[in-house]
């Protein structure tokens, strides 16, 4: 609307003309019966001194020849001789003030003009002189208007509070409207708070007509912030929401409803409208409106909900309002009734919604709903597209139906992308379906259509992946489809949101096995890692040292998915050995040089690489090209900078990532040598630190530092130098201290027991390995495993082997041997390496002693019923080795009774316990066991008595 300041503010000049030389005599002032108009004309005369004739010139104030845009006027002239007659001249725009004189008289056919003052008759004989009139007759002006203007506006207010006359109340609500529309009479108006209440109070009229036009007054009223400001504005919002949802609406006329909605939504968007609109659940009120049979007002509806939706003070329950309501959006998008632009805002509306509740952490309920809006959201975008692509065949490309039909998949394009995105927020991402794919593949590859191209980027990246739908994209799938855009974008074009969206789909389909391997075959973890270098070369190029804003975005994006590639499973068992690609692992060295996350993904890169499988690459090869390409010093630099930041330990955060991928990259490159000594003169004093507990890390960070220095411990020529840094104490306190974690004690126990074994330090780490091996025999519980015991008895019975049987008796190692052979949960294996190292022990004379007295009749219950072959001739020699001693006799002379009657009585099994208490239990029927040989005697003292007669103590493997 434009301001009646800018087009209908009207003012009069009085411009009196006489020949100059000539006698002048001035009679009063003659004013025409219509000098007073309602438009503020106002006519001034003046009687020259030659002809008397009355000659009166109008003129507009906005069109003056002193501030005018136009380059002509009018001049009317009326002249009084006989009967009056008018006669209207055009003049050009003068030049200046003499100039204008001089025109008007040629156009008057005078032959000289000048100006003169009505009022006073005083002379006006300069430009000056008359803007300085025309000022005050435009300040005497304006206050007769405001005279005017307020003697209208209370009528129409005594019009506004008849109580008895409907048709006068609308009346007065119409007049207000009028005089509201020009906006020099808003000082006048606004003055009269009684208006502003009465109009309020119009809103509540039974009247549709009253409603209607109060709505419009107020409308126009709210148009000068200066009024507004006087206003009522809570008050009014709360009416006009009232207004807005009357039942008898939806029968009502739509363009009268709008008017409503219109004022409505002009008060939602101050700050006191807005407060009441929430405080009074606007959003559920207005919500039903865009189901209305009207097609105006539910256009008007969603004018509504839009400003609603921006507001930043909108709640979270009101935002679940609206995302609750999905389906009559959905509805309203798929309806044919409603114009494209409609259903285009429809759309985006929900989208927006649903942007909006993402961030509010949505319940879980909402999922349900908006997953099958979303299944419907799809349909609408098939259905958009056929349309679409039935205009361009019928080559209406430039047709306003083709704008509206693009504008359609736009949106509903937009939608399914905010749904994708909250549902995979939610934990339920959706699964689009092999028809969506069929159109959103195509439209992310489009090179004419760069918004639906973006758009569609952002629902893949989005969407579930899943086999089927890449084997629907086609042969090449999804990713290695998208890859070749995304190359294509980076290397010539300016980087935009749809660069960082290609490289998220790329991210998030490489996910899958069939996708990963499609990149692989057609060397995808190279292109992905030259992407990220051209970025890095490219920021390089314009100064910057770091990435910035969408640049360090898609490197991010694509950093990740260059390890989620190395980090897959192989192709093929072919590919196992397939040569190494050396620029893979330096283009992957590159992304240690980069940004935080950059070196994030890095370190995973490397890591995968070391692996070996992953990608098909030799693993020691690689291990050589990382070391060769200075990767040891730079992973050592990477986890040193992040352990010591002192956030490692903290749970998802950036420190802890990159040490934990660091670490188990610098694991598996030490299985190199060369590699081993390079980070060996990097040093390993940090490791050890973190070993020992001494900085606060993970347990796995922590596992994976053992790993290393057990790794490195074992290179023969390094060995050396990391006892005296005391490696060899920093393992034993690890593999004794029950609060580790079975992986760490392992790891000890493995390296000390391979360097215990050699001639340089068998002296220094026996005692030490002894100790260690002792406290795993047995270690259950969170800090234990078998795996524990399986290397604890296998290091046990290589140690009793030698001549060290007594000092292992002395620090509980046959102790904690026996518990373990009595325990009834030990596997077959762990049973078989236990009875291994007692078998071994069994040869010194002290140990025959304490077996015999504490194991005796466990060893006959194996005997009889021994869980394996191997399991029974260790037995039946640890039986042999014991009957030796002859403080044993009593103890064998009682375990043989024990077994014969059990063989006699066809026991299936002998309870140790009872046989000690010498009631040996019954169980199962008569009959020969499978530990008796064909003529009923037992296997084990038939052995035992054939190794007693040799008088010569065994020992195992």
């Amino acid at each position: 609307m434009k301001t009646p300041l800018e087009v209908n503010k009207l003012a009069s000049k009085v411009v009196q003309y006489g020949t100059v030389g000539r006698s002048m005599s001035i009679s009063e002032q003659t004013v025409d019966a219509d000098a007073e108009s309602f438009d503020g004309r106002r006519l001034m005369a003046a009687k020259t001194a030659a002809t008397g004739r009355l000659v009166a010139v109008l003129n507009q104030f906005s069109h003056s020849i002193f501030i005018a845009k136009e380059t002509t006027f009018d001049v009317r002239v009326r002249v009084y001789k006989g009967l009056p007659a008018e006669k209207v001249v055009r003049m050009a725009r003068p030049v200046n003030f003499d100039e204008w004189l001089k025109r008007a008289a040629h156009a008057l056919e005078f032959q000289h003009c000048f100006l003169r003052d009505p009022d006073t008759g005083g002379m006006l004989l300069s430009k000056a002189a008359l803007q300085l009139y025309l000022h005050d007759f435009a300040q005497l002006e304006l206050s007769r208007k405001m005279d005017v203007c307020t003697v209208w506006t209370e009528r129409a207010l005594a019009h506004l509070i008849d109580a008895h006359h409907a048709d006068q109340r609308e009346r007065g609500a119409k007049e207000v409207w009028e005089l509201a529309c020009r906006f020099e009479n808003h000082g006048v108006v606004s003055e009269f708070a009684a208006v502003f209440h009465s109009l309020c109070k119009g809103l509540g009229d039974l009247s549709f007509g009253m409603r209607t036009a109060s709505a419009a007054a107020l409308f126009a009223l709210a148009e000068v912030p200066t009024t507004l400001a006087r206003m009522p504005v809570a008050e009014i919002t709360r009416a006009l929401l009232a207004a807005s949802v009357v039942p008898s609406n939806r029968e009502a006329d739509g363009n009268g409803v709008v008017q409503v909605l219109g004022a409505l939504n002009k008060f939602i968007g101050t700050k006191q409208g807005a407060e009441a609109f929430l405080a009074a659940g606007g959003v559920a009120h207005i919500l039903p409106l865009i189901r209305m049979p009207q097609t105006e007002v539910r256009r008007a509806g969603l004018v509504c909900i839009s400003s609603a939706l921006e507001l930043p003070e909108l709640p979270a329950p009101a935002l679940l309002q609206v995302c609750a309501r999905a389906a009559d959006f959905v509805a309203l998008g798929e309806s044919a009734d409603d114009a494209p632009s409609v259903r285009t805002v429809s759309y985006f509306l929900l989208a927006h919604a649903v942007r909006r509740a993402w961030a509010a952490h949505p319940p879980a309920s909402l999922a349900e709903l908006l997953t099958a809006q979303s299944v419907l959201v799809v349909r609408g975008i098939e259905v958009a597209n056929d349309d679409l692509a039935a205009l361009t065949e019928s080559g209406k490309e430039d047709s306003t139906a083709m704008l509206n039909a693009e504008a359609l998949l736009e949106g509903a394009c937009g939608c399914l992308w905010s749904l994708c995105g909250c549902l995979t927020h939610m934990g339920h991402p959706v699964e689009i379906g092999e028809p969506a794919i069929a159109v959103l593949l195509p439209l992310a590859l489009s090179s004419t259509q760069p918004a639906l191209g973006c758009i569609a980027a952002g629902v893949l990246s989005f969407a579930k992946p899943s086999d089927a739908l890449a084997d629907a994209a086609g042969e090449e799938g999804v990713c290695a489809r998208l890859l070749p855009l995304l190359e294509h974008l980076v290397n010539r074009t300016k980087l935009t949101r749809r660069h960082e969206l290609l490289g998220a789909a790329i991210a998030n389909w490489s996910q899958l096995a069939s996708e990963h391997n499609r990149l692989q075959a057609r060397g995808g973890l190279g292109r992905v890692l030259a992407l990220c270098s051209a970025l890095s070369d490219k920021s390089a190029a314009t100064g910057r040292i770091a990435l910035r804003g969408l640049a360090a975005s898609l490197h991010t994006v694509l950093a990740c998915t260059a390890m989620q590639l190395s980090s897959g499973d192989a192709i093929d068992p072919a590919r196992a050995t397939a040569p190494v690609d050396t620029e893979v692992v330096v283009q992957a060295l590159r992304l240690l040089g980069s940004t935080k996350l950059g070196k994030l993904y890095g370190s995973g890169c490397l890591f995968g690489l070391a692996r070996g499988a992953s990608t098909g690459f030799d693993q020691l090869r690689v291990n050589e090209i990382v070391g060769e390409a200075g990767g040891i010093e730079a992973l050592g630099a990477l986890f040193r900078s992040a352990v010591e930041d002192g956030r490692a330990e903290a749970l998802g955060s950036w420190e802890q990532g990159v040490a934990h991928l660091s670490s188990a990259a610098l694991w598996l490159l030490v299985y190199d040598e060369a590699n081993a000594t390079r980070l060996t003169r990097v040093g390993t004093d940090l490791l050890m630190r973190i070993a020992q507990g001494a900085l606060q890390v993970s347990t796995v960070v922590q596992t994976m530092c053992v790993g290393i220095i057990s790794k490195l411990m074992r290179v023969e020529y390094l060995s050396s130098a990391l006892m005296k840094d005391g490696a060899g104490s920093v393992l034993a306190a690890i593999g004794e201290d029950a609060h580790k974690s079975g992986t760490q004690r392992v790891l000890a126990a493995t390296a000390l027991n391979e360097v215990a074994q050699s001639e340089a330090f068998r002296g220094d780490l026996a005692d030490a390995t002894d100790a260690v091996m002792v406290s795993l025999v047995n270690a259950r519980g969170p800090g234990g495993n078998e795996d524990m015991q399986l290397v604890a008895c296998r290091s046990l019975a290589r140690i009793a082997f030698g001549a060290r049987k007594r000092r292992l008796l002395e620090i509980g190692a046959t102790r904690e041997l026996l518990r373990l052979v009595k325990a009834h949960d030990a596997s077959v294996a762990l049973r078989e390496l236990a009875l291994n190292a007692l078998l071994n022990l069994s040869g010194e004379e002290r140990n025959q002693v304490v077996i015999a007295k504490a194991c005796i009749f466990h060893l006959a219950a194996l005997l009889y019923t021994p869980p394996s072959e191997l399991c029974a001739q260790h037995v039946s020699e640890i039986l042999s080795n014991l009957a030796l001693n002859q403080a044993n006799r009593s103890l064998m002379y009682r375990a043989e009774l024990v077994l014969k009657h059990a063989m006699w009585a066809g026991l299936s099994e002998i309870d140790p316990e009872a046989a000690v208490e010498g009631r040996p239990r019954e169980r199962g029927g008569p009959g020969m066991h499978a530990g008796s040989n064909e003529e009923g005697e037992p296997h084990g003292l038939r052995a035992a008595a054939a190794r007693r007669g040799k008088g010569k103590a065994r020992q195992g493997a």
